[in-house]
């Protein structure tokens, strides 16, 4: 399955590398700039434990991770960016082949504008709890 992880956030490079771990076609997105550099991979730390991940794909422009079109796109931004991303995959393809969508944004809205694009059967939302940060 061919997913794309859309947001320079702690919790989209954690999303991309586990997903990648798990033999999945990842590219993650980091379509704002980081607040550290990733030359030498992604290091994901959980207490003691640390793993290294190479051979992540990171892009920085949307229209190199949308050719060709995922299966999925799961937004794992700021709220305040998906507006500006839905706009972006809207201008890609026609609606209906767009990919299904997963947000991970908290507070309200972001299922409708996801709605709004794909249509509820292609649109899913969930809620984080976990704290993921850098370091």
């Amino acid at each position: 399955m061919r997913l794309l992880i859309w947001g320079a956030s702690p919790l989209g490079g954690w999303l991309a590398a586990r997903l990648y771990q798990a033999q999945h076609e990842v590219i993650w997105l980091a379509d704002t700039p980081l607040p550290i550099p990733l030359t030498g991979g992604l290091e994901l730390v959980s207490g003691q434990s640390r793993q290294k991940i190479n051979g992540l794909r990171i892009l920085t422009e949307p229209q190199d991770a949308l050719k060709p079109l995922p299966e999925w796109v799961i937004f794992a931004m700021p709220a305040w960016g998906l507006s500006r991303a839905l706009t972006t995959l809207a201008m890609t393809a026609a609606p209906e082949k767009l990919p299904h969508a997963l947000s991970l944004q908290p507070g309200m809205g972001s299922l409708e504008k996801l709605t709004s694009l794909l249509g509820a059967e292609k649109s899913l939302r969930a809620v984080v709890t976990r704290e993921f940060t850098w370091t």
